[in-house]
């Protein structure tokens, strides 16, 4: 009898000191995990020039994962928003958020990635459409950029017309958009360089609203290498 309530005794303590010790690893583990899983967020927002560690000051592995989320999700909105590319990314980052609550961080950072990666492709394949297009500008371009020592970025594109961004050397001016129609033979400056383009004059040369909207849409930003 006595024997028999050892044995459980012992039995019982063995497998207490087990949960025990199953406990302290698994957290051992969990506590790693969360923390190598900030430091690849943070990475990702460091290596994209989308912010510096002074901005992770003080932030706890949850917070540093949470605050990359927000970046992420404010410079490819604003990029999509400013080229006027279709996307999921709304739904894609609630799902990554969805994660996030769940505390599957690692499964959260895979998603994430996979999210980044499609809108390098997409943002990509906005340049490989209108690479002939942005050529044939740069063309036209090519002797008030030479002369001027201007700079050309931010081409947004729609059907046969365009608006494109200039930047003077050193800032000595403010940033400036020309906006571009194709003919039959080429691409015309149909208005610019300047800083503002009455809705009416767009309309009665025949503007898409995608180009009238972009028109006054001036940033010294090269969305092309964000």
């Amino acid at each position: 009898m006595e024997k028999n309530l050892s044995k459980k005794i012992i039995i019982g303590v063995t497998l207490g000191i087990g949960f025990v010790v199953f406990i302290l690893v698994g957290n051992h583990f969990y506590s790693k995990r969360l923390d190598q899983v900030a430091k690849d967020y943070k990475e990702i927002i460091l290596d994209s020039g989308w912010a510096t560690e002074e901005k992770y000051k003080n932030k706890q592995d949850e917070e540093i994962i949470s605050l990359s989320i927000d970046i992420m999700e404010e410079k490819l909105k604003e990029k999509y928003v400013f080229y006027k590319i279709d996307n999921n990314l709304n739904a894609e980052i609630s799902e990554v958020k969805k994660l996030i609550s769940s505390q599957k961080y690692f499964d959260s950072l895979t998603r994430m990635k996979g999210v980044l990666k499609a809108a390098e492709e997409d943002f990509s394949h906005y340049q490989e459409a209108n690479s002939e297009n942005i050529e044939e500008i740069d063309k036209k371009l090519i002797g008030f950029v030479e002369k001027n020592g201007f700079k050309v970025i931010n081409y947004r594109i729609k059907d046969d017309w365009a608006v494109v961004t200039i930047i003077a050397p050193e800032r000595k001016l403010d940033p400036a958009n020309i906006v571009f129609k194709r003919t039959e033979q080429e691409w015309e400056a149909v208005a610019g360089p300047g800083t503002f383009f009455p809705e009416s004059f767009l309309v009665e040369k025949g503007a898409p609203a995608e180009i009238i909207e972009k028109a006054n849409d001036i940033s010294e930003k090269d969305f092309s290498k964000d």
